[in-house]
């Protein structure tokens, strides 16, 4: 079983992902991991719809409760579902052009072990290299290496 705890943030709906059966995971008889984000329902076509939309307001995450054993509950903690979907994760890939990268001015960035934490102020193109560089680091090792403080994304920009 998995215990579910959903975000409470409400958006539109989404770019109409496609329903994969095959990604299905049934409680009891399929593993997934503690802290996997996805969707949960009682039946395949409520669980259809909920991923068709990819409406954020109902996308969960599992968490551990009692040693490893697992419970589905929503929002109202009476809700038991017995099917979930693990939801996409975002795709990132590193800044390319200065005008892509002003977004980060001002923001704080942290590595993700937490070892640095800096404000991004100086986007600029090396003369050397001609590589895209922020606060000295190149933008491909930010993607990789970093993430915004506020939000926990990547670096970069969403593909």
């Amino acid at each position: 079983m998995w215990y579910i705890w959903y975000r409470i943030k409400v958006c539109s709906g989404g770019n109409n992902m496609k329903f994969d059966k095959s990604k299905v995971c049934v409680a009891g008889l399929h593993d997934v991991p503690v802290g996997t984000k996805g969707y949960c329902a009682n039946t395949m076509a409520k669980l259809e719809s909920t991923v068709i939309t990819e409406n954020e307001y109902n996308v969960c995450t599992i968490y551990d409760t009692q040693g490893g054993y697992y419970f589905v509950r929503g929002r109202d903690y009476n809700f038991d579902g017995v099917m979930f979907y693990p939801a996409p994760e975002k795709q990132y890939r590193p800044f390319e052009t200065i005008e892509e990268a002003q977004v980060m001015k001002g923001k704080w960035i942290r590595s993700k072990d937490y070892t640095e934490f800096f404000m991004a102020i100086n986007i600029r193109v090396d003369v050397l290299s001609g590589l895209l560089l922020i606060n000295g680091y190149t933008t491909e090792s930010l993607c990789n290496e970093f993430i915004v403080d506020e939000t926990g994304e990547p670096v970069g920009v969403e593909v």
